[in-house]
């Protein structure tokens, strides 16, 4: 393609007409999919023009242009890279509300292109990341809500797809992201801190000993200080945190589990905070998914706790399930949930995250395959009544893997033959299975 084509396409982008522009950059948009670089010469002036068109009046263009910066900074020069990523920054804070829309848009969609050369990448991830975080530092108080959701949305983004060279991102400028993520982290606006909260979880993943132990004992201390200052919603957003941590970055985490599950057992003493429940046992999950080691002097208290939210169902009642004359009931049953209405009700929530750690728990331990059917097995087959679908599908997902990891029996085996522990345990529990699946093939 020849570069009088190019400046054909630039002067069109001057023109008064819309669909001129339109065409224009749709045509290089085009060309660039079809793997065309543009010269040395050329990126400098198309760049500018691109950024020129992020301003325009129509949308459509505005979207093309948008489109077109992804496939230029792929091969583009380390000038042009810089270029971009500053305006673009420098964008974000505009008093024209489109405009920083349209900035944030575009810098989320050139950090997270997967295909881009690791060189190029690796500059415009370094500008990108310098640019970003600079913006988070000068806006760390009450004001610019909107620039710090934007900036941390940037900034989680490039964490999270810029895989080939983020550690090395994470690595040169650790000091200056930590600075940025922190105030916003352990701010006082909540969306804030639940937007600071999926970048830190990436960041965790990847940044020195030192600074991931930081990070952990102000999210520890931040919480109980909020409960001494009974704010709710700050203990909520630290909870949290701890769960989306554990669950992205809990293998850094072993050196920290008795402090962090101190902390966890603190906070699910009660059933009074749902959310802060669930989150408590997804962080549960995590560690025992992560941290295997590390976990087996807590795996009987998260156990006992597991159960017990496993039936917590405060809004609805079941009615003697266990009585034999249950079928003459039916009817009755039936016309006792017509009033039941439970469009408010989130328990389920946190049966649902004690089911599947519970999964997990026992798809890790199988070699306490005996002590789970004498304390998991029958709180399963009790809760196999569970009115929530997804969390009884749960429910059976986590009796389905606790009967894989029991050794078979032979077929002409007799009751004395039977040495293993668990397949003894589940031949005096059949009763109540049997008895319990035929009730839900009703």
């Amino acid at each position: 393609m020849s570069q009088l084509k190019v400046n054909q396409w630039l002067e069109k982008m001057n023109s008064t007409d819309k669909d001129f522009r339109f065409m224009a950059v749709n045509d290089l948009l085009t060309a660039f999919r079809r793997g065309y670089v543009l010269e040395d010469t050329l990126d400098l002036h198309v760049s500018q023009k691109l950024l020129e068109l992020l301003k325009d009046r129509s949308p459509e263009v505005q979207n093309l242009a948008m489109q077109c910066f992804a496939p230029l900074l792929e091969k583009g020069s380390a000038q042009v890279i810089a270029k971009v990523a500053s305006q673009l920054c420098k964008d974000l804070k505009s008093d024209n509300p489109s405009e920083k829309d349209v900035a944030a848009l575009t810098l989320k969609g050139i950090v997270k292109e997967p295909n881009r050369a690791e060189q190029s990448s690796r500059i415009l991830q370094r500008h990108v990341a310098d640019g970003v975080s600079g913006v988070l530092t000068d806006n760390s108080g009450e004001n610019s809500t909107q620039l710090a959701l934007d900036c941390l949305d940037i900034l989680y983004v490039q964490l999270q797809y810029a895989q080939t060279v983020r550690e090395s991102i994470v690595t040169e400028q650790e000091g200056e992201i930590s600075q940025a993520i922190q105030p916003h982290l352990f701010g006082k606006r909540a969306g804030v801190r639940k937007r600071a909260t999926m970048a830190a979880s990436y960041f965790m993943a990847m940044c020195s000993d030192d600074m991931n132990a930081l990070f952990i004992t102000r999210i520890i201390a931040t919480a109980r200080a909020a409960v001494e200052a009974e704010d709710s919603n700050c203990v909520r957003s630290m909870i949290q945190c701890l769960a989306i941590v554990s669950n992205q970055a809990g293998h850094r985490l072993s050196a920290h589990i008795p402090p962090i599950m101190e902390t966890l057992f603190f906070f699910s003493q009660g059933q009074g905070d749902t959310e802060n429940v669930e989150f408590v046992v997804q962080a549960f999950e995590a560690l025992i998914r992560k941290c295997p080691r590390e976990m087996p002097p807590f795996l009987e208290e998260i156990t006992a706790r597991c159960l017990k939210f496993l039936a917590f169902d405060p809004n609805y009642n079941y009615g003697d399930l266990d009585e034999e004359d249950m079928d003459d009931g039916d009817e009755d049953d039936d016309e006792e949930e017509v009033d039941y209405s439970d469009d408010e009700d989130v328990s389920w929530k946190v049966r649902r995250a004690s089911a599947k750690c519970l999964n997990s728990l026992i798809a890790s331990r199988r070699d306490m395959n005996a002590l789970f059917y004498k304390t998991i097995s029958p709180v399963l087959i009790s809760r196999f009544k569970e009115r929530e679908e997804n969390v009884k599908v749960d429910i059976f997902g986590a009796f389905e893997i606790l009967l894989s990891t029991t050794k078979p029996v032979p077929a002409d085996a007799l009751p004395g033959d039977v040495r293993d522990e668990g397949a003894v345990c589940l031949q005096e529990q059949s009763a109540d299975l049997i008895k319990a699946v035929l009730r839900q093939m009703k």
